[in-house]
């Protein structure tokens, strides 16, 4: 299987800032799998997206590290353009691709950054609502397990017991069934049936990117890829929308 990165996510722009250290736990995880991945242009294409199995979107927004330099020009606009999502739809819908699109939350208070604001188009395109939401729950993380999780989504929940973000926007989905994670109970503010993570066939759309993030990386949160078993959701995830996985 191979994984193409979308360059524009802001946790891959992380990572190309800091010379490869915010994403290596997952691209050594990805290796041990016997799986390929790349990073893509600047802007995902029909061309990007040849021999791809799974395109993975972490968070599309501009994301620069304090001391770094962003990889991409200080006026590109991050915003996907027709272009990409039309590729996008052809490689999911035509191609049989999966995507496995991780926003971020929303602003906290006014004037707070919108990690959502580019994710949301995309995701509305495969019948998906990202809501700038800005769940946290106790000490600043959200755990779910148990009840929080779909016993029917056994394929993206496989070794799963516990997913762990700092926080989380909404995303939901007209069919309640499509759920894989509530957000927890005990979030602030309280949700109302929002979810941490929803799957629509071959496209998953999660709540916050930072569960790939490597332990020592603090940007632009903390890493939580070794917390509850946020690393194997994420693999989970990519195998269940492959074109050559199951």
């Amino acid at each position: 299987m191979k994984i193409l990165f979308d360059k524009g996510s802001s946790q891959v722009q992380v990572d190309i800032e800091t010379d490869g250290k915010r994403l290596s736990v997952l691209f050594e995880a990805i290796k041990k799998e016997g799986w390929t991945y790349a990073i893509g242009p600047d802007r995902i294409s029909k061309e990007a997206l040849h021999g791809v199995d799974c395109l993975a979107i972490l968070t599309r927004h501009q994301a620069t590290q304090p001391g770094t330099t962003n990889p991409f020009p200080s006026d590109w606009d991050f915003a996907y353009t027709k272009e990409e999502l039309y590729a996008i739809e052809h490689f999911v819908g035509k191609e049989g691709g999966g995507l496995v699109l991780i926003s971020n939350h929303g602003p906290f208070a006014a004037g707070d950054v919108d990690w959502t604001v580019y994710d949301k188009v995309l995701a509305a395109k495969f019948d998906v609502t990202i809501k700038p939401d800005a769940f946290q729950g106790p000490g600043g993380v959200l755990k779910m397990s148990g009840k929080d999780l779909n016993p029917d989504q056994k394929c993206v929940l496989d070794g799963v017991k516990s997913i762990v973000p700092h926080n989380s926007c909404g995303v939901s989905t007209k069919d309640a069934a499509d759920f894989v994670a509530h957000v927890p109970s005990d979030a602030t503010p309280p949700p109302h049936g929002e979810n941490y993570a929803v799957r629509r066939g071959k496209v998953i759309v999660a709540g916050n990117s930072g569960i790939a993030g490597s332990p020592g990386t603090n940007y632009p949160a903390a890493g939580m890829i070794d917390e509850g078993d946020n690393k194997q959701f994420l693999l989970d995830c990519f195998r269940c929308t492959a074109k050559r996985e199951k």
